[in-house]
């Protein structure tokens, strides 16, 4: 019987060490999952991340991962883009929407218009988990 004990105390212990934010349990929970795209128009780098428990943390995760990147939006259960037109310095569209595909819309329409006759292109975008994700 100690034996038994002692290997179900074993597993529970073992059980209880998974590090936050391993895994899709751990994910953000309603009401709100937050996201960050960070992005430097210059060199065209980018990391996004998704589906964290607040702004501050989503800002922070996504500049962390992108040390070159100079510009950072938050989202928050909804999709964002971020559309640039290669070769200018600048000039970039961002947008938040419910769809994926009306981001990406909207992210190159706003980067056209400050981009007259260029041709831009998404250069990243993605969703919370509590967004419509459709392409």
């Amino acid at each position: 019987m100690k034996r038994l004990n002692a290997a179900v105390l074993t597993i529970l212990a073992a059980l209880a060490i998974v590090p936050v934010g391993a895994g899709a349990a751990n994910a953000c929970q309603p009401p709100n999952c937050w996201g960050a795209i960070a992005w430097n128009p210059n060199s065209q780098a980018f990391r996004v991340v998704i589906n964290v428990f607040s702004p501050e943390e989503a800002r922070g995760q996504a500049m962390e991962l992108c040390r070159r990147c100079r510009q950072v939006q938050e989202f928050r259960n909804s999709c964002l883009a971020v559309a640039i037109a290669p070769g200018t310095r600048g000039g970039f569209g961002v947008a938040k929407a419910a769809y994926a595909r009306d981001a990406r819309r909207r992210a190159r329409r706003t980067c056209r218009r400050l981009n007259p006759g260029q041709r831009c292109r998404v250069l990243a975008s993605d969703c919370t988990l509590r967004s419509y994700v459709r392409n």
